[in-house]
C-alpha cells in the first residue's frame, strides 16, 4: 500500500491516520450496537445520531484518504469506483434490510453492522498506512485537541437543525408565517452568521473562509449542494410516483430504484476512467449536466398516463447524468486546494452535499404536502392519483430548475491541470491555490507545480 503514495504526500511531519480510522469506526459501531438495544424512540434517535456522527466522519475520511493515496491525475478513477460502490449499496442495502426485518428483527438491521465493522477494522489495521497527510499544525495531544473548532461545529450544527425544523414544519405542522417557523428561520440565519464570524477568528477553522476565494472549489461545493438535492429527491419521490400514481406495490417501487443507481454506478466508473485518461474534467461535467438535464425534463413530462417502462427509461437517463457528475466535483475541488486543506475541503463538500439532501427533502416535501392537501387525496382513487401526480409534477419541475443550475455551474468549473505523481501540491496562500488556470497554460502550470 505505501508504494501508492505520491511523492507529494510524503509526510514531513507524520500525521497518524490509522488511529483516526479506528476511532471513527468505533463511534459508528457503538452507535449501531446501542441503536439495536434502544427501548424508546428517544433512545433510538440519540443512538442513531451517534451512528450518523461516526458515518459522517468515515465518509470524509474515506474521500480524504483517496486524495492522500493518489495524485489528482489518478484520483478520478478511484473516486468513480467509490461512487459506484455507494450506488450499489443504495440498491442492495434496503433489500437486505427488508429481508432482515422480515425474517429476524429490526434490531438486527443495526447489529449486522458490528461484524461487518469488525472486518473493516481488521482491514484498516493490516493495510492502512500509519501516516499519510502532512500535519497542518505542529500541535500534538491535548494541544491539538484544543485547536479543534468546536465553536464552529456547534454553531453550524445548531443552524442546520433550526433550518431543517423550519422547512419541515412550515406548511404542515405550522403555517409558514407562524411565529414558530419564522423564529426558527431567523435563528438559523443568526447562527450561520455567527458561524462565519467564528470561522474567521479561530486558528484552525472547520471551514476556512479563504477556500471560497477559489472559483473551482466554490463551483465544486455548489455542485455537491445541488447534487445532494437531486439524489435524495429521486430516492424519495420516484418510488412515491410509482406507488401512488402508477399503483405499484411498496416492494416493487423500492426495488425499481435499480434503474436509477445502476446507471449512476456505470456513469461514475466511466467518468472516472475518462478523467484519468484525458486529464480534463470540464468538458465531461458539461456533458453529464446536459444528460442529467434531459432526464429531468423527461421526469417533468410524466403524469397519470405514464407507464412503468417510460419511468424506468427516464430514470436511466437521470442516473447516467448523476453518475458522470458525482466524481468530478470531488476531484476538481480537491485538486484546486492545498494538501493541508484536503480534510477541511472534503469535509466542506460532504457537508454541502448533506445540506442539499436535507434542503431538498424538506422543500420538496412541503411542495407535495401543499399540492395534495385536500380531503380526497388519500387512497388510490383516480382523483387522489391525479392530485398526487400534480404535486409530483411540481417536484420534478423544481428538480429541473436545479438541473439548469447544475449546468450553469459546470460552465464555471474550469479545468485546472490534474497533477501527476511526484509533481507536488499547491501551497497555501499562493495564487496557485486561488486561481483557476486553464490546462493549456503550460508555463503557468510549471510555475505552480
Amino acid at each position: 500500500m505505501p508504494d501508492h503514495l505520491p511523492d507529494s504526500t510524503t509526510p514531513t511531519a507524520p500525521d497518524p491516520i490509522r488511529p483516526r480510522g479506528w476511532i471513527v469506526a468505533i463511534i459508528f459501531l457503538l452507535g449501531s450496537a446501542l441503536a439495536g438495544t434502544a427501548q424508546t424512540m428517544t433512545q433510538l434517535i440519540l443512538f442513531r445520531g451517534l451512528q450518523g456522527l461516526g458515518a459522517g466522519f468515515m465518509q470524509t475520511l474515506a474521500f480524504t484518504l483517496v486524495a492522500d493515496l493518489f495524485p489528482p491525475a489518478e484520483r478520478g478513477r478511484w473516486q468513480g469506483i467509490f461512487v459506484s460502490v455507494l450506488s450499489l449499496a443504495l440498491i442492495v442495502g434496503p433489500a437486505i434490510g427488508g429481508w432482515i426485518t422480515d425474517h429476524a428483527s429490526w434490531r438486527w438491521v443495526f447489529y449486522v453492522n458490528v461484524p461487518v465493522g469488525a472486518l473493516a477494522l481488521l482491514i484498516l489495521t493490516i493495510w492502512l498506512p500509519s501516516t499519510l497527510t502532512r500535519r497542518s499544525t505542529p500541535s500534538r495531544g491535548w494541544a491539538a485537541v484544543r485547536r479543534i473548532d468546536g465553536a464552529g461545529a456547534l454553531t453550524a450544527a445548531a443552524a442546520t437543525v433550526c433550518l431543517l425544523l423550519a422547512l419541515t414544519w412550515g406548511g404542515s405542522t405550522y403555517p409558514w408565517d407562524s411565529v414558530q417557523v419564522m423564529s426558527l428561520l431567523c435563528a438559523a440565519g443568526v447562527l450561520y452568521l455567527l458561524f462565519l464570524i467564528v470561522e474567521r477568528r479561530v486558528p484552525e477553522p472547520l471551514l476556512p473562509p479563504d477556500l471560497f476565494r477559489n472559483q473551482v472549489f466554490v463551483a465544486s461545493g455548489l455542485l455537491a449542494l445541488a447534487g445532494g438535492m437531486l439524489v435524495y429527491a429521486m430516492i424519495f419521490y420516484l418510488p412515491l410516483f410509482m406507488q401512488g400514481v402508477l399503483g405499484q406495490t411498496a416492494t416493487n417501487s423500492g426495488t425499481s430504484l435499480a434503474p436509477l443507481f445502476l446507471p449512476v454506478a456505470i456513469g461514475a466508473v466511466i467518468g472516472g476512467q475518462v478523467i484519468a485518461k484525458v486529464g480534463r474534467y470540464h468538458f465531461l461535467s458539461v456533458i453529464g449536466a446536459l444528460i442529467l438535464l434531459a432526464g429531468l425534463f423527461l421526469l417533468v413530462r410524466m403524469d397519470i398516463t405514464t407507464v412503468l417502462l417510460t419511468v424506468t427509461l427516464n430514470m436511466i437517463v437521470v442516473g447516467l447524468g448523476i453518475g458522470i457528475i458525482q466524481p468530478i466535483y470531488t476531484v476538481a475541488g480537491q485538486n484546486a486546494i492545498a494538501q493541508e486543506r484536503l480534510g477541511a475541503g472534503t469535509g466542506a463538500m460532504n457537508y454541502l452535499r448533506a445540506m442539499g439532501s436535507l434542503l431538498g427533502t424538506a422543500v420538496l416535501g412541503a411542495i407535495v404536502t401543499h399540492a395534495t392537501h385536500s380531503p380526497g387525496s388519500t387512497g388510490l382513487s383516480l382523483s387522489a392519483r391525479q392530485t398526487l401526480a400534480t404535486g409530483l409534477e411540481h417536484v420534478f419541475l423544481v428538480t429541473f430548475g436545479v438541473g439548469i443550475a447544475i449546468f450553469l455551474i459546470t460552465l464555471f468549473l474550469k479545468d485546472v491541470r490534474l497533477r501527476k505523481r511526484g509533481e507536488g501540491m499547491p501551497q497555501r496562500d499562493t495564487k496557485a491555490e486561488i486561481s483557476a488556470s486553464p490546462v493549456n497554460d503550460d508555463a503557468g502550470r510549471r510555475s505552480h507545480a
